[in-house]
């Protein structure tokens, strides 16, 4: 009987570590696994035999990855075979690394910008952020309350190219605040589990929302998006509202991360019509404190639809 009162009062402790918050002034920015894949490239960039690679790649990056780190490897089923075909082409690897350490300097800034956040709300929540150099699955993304940071989807520059690896839906660094701020958003949701393509919208919309009304910036990977559904925002809407009550997995293709569909609908756009409904509710709210917790952890997404009056724009005559 003890030792099964202790097995669950551990597994709480590990679940509640887990979760842990940090606060505006004590969480950490954690370079850590961009170093250790530098170190780990300079090795493995002119050794050709494949099993040789793998193992430099295990030991020099996966073996000594930080929490962050770990947990996507988990996401996204990273393994050292994966990273050796992509760290062939070292021709981009080598254009993108000046990029990546400049980031490093943006530190004094990010921080000063996160924090800044608690003073829309100030129940923001915190965590330490990650960088890490991924293959390309996310610009960022949080795991369990823990932010992370693909460092090499912020490298577009004219210096940047690649032999077999695009360079198209990478995005330039000033892209990187903006996104920060979006993940930060997603860190103080209290409404993120979600079934219907409107919950994915509004979810992800009121982080874009948010992310703009602080910083005035958009990652440059959705200013065209935006350009797009501004301009046709009744026709957008329209063909949204036969989707929005489906199951999301069902339809989430057609509106978010669909860049090779580009025919069926532009990409993205489930992003600009919940950013729209949120903007909707925001400015229609007297109270603008109580409209950004509203927001943020009201879980019925059809009666924030229905609050914020939205109705797709001006038609377009």
């Amino acid at each position: 009987m003890k030792k099964g009162l202790f097995i669950i009062f551990l597994l709480l402790c590990i679940s509640s570590c887990d979760n842990n918050y940090k606060t505006g002034d004590n969480f950490q920015l954690v370079f850590t696994d961009v170093d250790n894949f530098w170190k780990m490239y300079d090795k493995v960039k002119t050794i050709e035999k494949e099993d040789e690679r793998v193992k430099i790649i295990k030991t020099e990056y996966f073996d000594i990855a930080t929490l962050g780190f770990k947990k996507l490897i988990k996401l996204d089923k990273l393994t050292p075979k994966y990273y050796s075909n992509y760290l062939r082409d070292t021709l981009f690897y080598n254009s993108i690394r000046r990029n990546v350490i400049y980031l490093k300097k943006d530190t004094v800034l990010v921080r000063s910008n996160l924090k800044k956040f608690s003073e829309l709300y100030p129940k923001a929540k915190f965590s330490d952020i990650y960088f890490v150099i991924g293959l390309f699955n996310h610009g960022g993304v949080v795991v369990n309350n823990t932010m992370i940071i693909e460092n090499q989807m912020y490298t577009k520059s004219k210096e940047t190219i690649g032999d077999f690896i695009s360079v198209n839906n990478l995005m330039d660094k000033q892209s990187l605040l903006p996104l920060l701020i979006h993940e930060q958003i997603h860190l103080s949701q209290e409404n993120k589990n979600r079934n219907t393509l409107l919950g994915d919208a509004i979810v992800e919309g009121c982080a874009d929302f948010f992310m703009y009304l602080q910083t005035n910036k958009r990652p440059s990977t959705l200013q065209k998006t935006y350009n797009f559904g501004l301009k046709n925002e009744f026709e957008v809407w329209e063909k949204f509202k036969s989707d929005m009550k489906k199951e999301r997995n069902s339809v989430k293709n057609l509106w978010f991360y669909n860049y090779s569909i580009k025919e069926v609908v532009y990409p993205d756009l489930g992003y600009f019509i919940g950013h729209q409904i949120c903007k909707s509710y925001y400015e229609n709210s007297i109270n603008k404190k109580k409209a950004i917790e509203f927001l943020l952890t009201e879980k019925d997404f059809e009666k924030i639809l229905k609050l914020s009056k939205y109705r797709g724009g001006n038609k377009i005559k």
